[in-house]
């Protein structure tokens, strides 16, 4: 049956010789039946596309990293470090000269909401959306601006009345969710 217009199987048929797709004589839509086999999830290197190695397993995230000697990013940080500091005991150990990737394994809204701060706002918004919390964020923190300038700005641009207490709670809120990612 094709799954846009429902034809029946008499008008369907095998489109590229068994390999599993199927084209609507009806309505020419192509689609594949059965099991859909799924690759895991790679990691690549901006700099150099590489494929980036799992390194080390932490309790709220995995890191990733660049193992490609021709790395652009690699190299960059190479030139930097002075010859005598990489010849002693563990000297290219000791800086992270290579791209590293933190994949978060966290399921951030499994995160024990009741153990918030005073002042700090739930996640369950009555008045506001996740929206204007993160226009609160991004321009409070991303640009800078003071908790009554931030009220200000989302009114002139965006027709939003909050007040800056408001903004100040979405804040603190979102400093105790994010603090496990960023503390190790």
């Amino acid at each position: 049956v094709c799954p846009l217009c429902g034809a029946p199987h008499h008008f369907i048929y095998d489109n590229n010789g068994g390999n599993g797709q199927y084209q609507c004589k009806v309505c020419g839509q192509t689609f594949s039946t059965g099991d859909s086999t799924t690759t895991p999830m790679r990691f690549l290197c901006p700099h150099c596309g590489h494929t980036l190695v799992p390194k080390k397993d932490r309790k709220f995230f995995r890191k990733h990293k660049c193992v490609n000697p021709k790395c652009p990013y690699y190299l960059h940080n190479l030139a930097k470090v002075e010859r005598k500091d990489l010849k002693e005991e563990h000297g290219k150990t000791k800086y992270k000269l290579h791209y590293i990737y933190r994949e978060f394994t966290v399921d951030f809204f499994a995160m024990d909401l009741n153990s918030l701060p005073k002042n700090a706002s739930s996640l369950k918004f009555s008045k506001h959306n996740a929206y204007v919390m993160s226009l609160c964020l991004t321009l409070h923190i991303n640009l800078g601006l003071s908790l009554r300038k931030t009220s200000q700005a989302l009114k002139d641009l965006y027709n939003i009345s909050i007040s800056h207490q408001q903004i100040a709670n979405y804040c603190k809120t979102a400093a105790v969710c994010i603090k496990p990612f960023v503390d190790h």
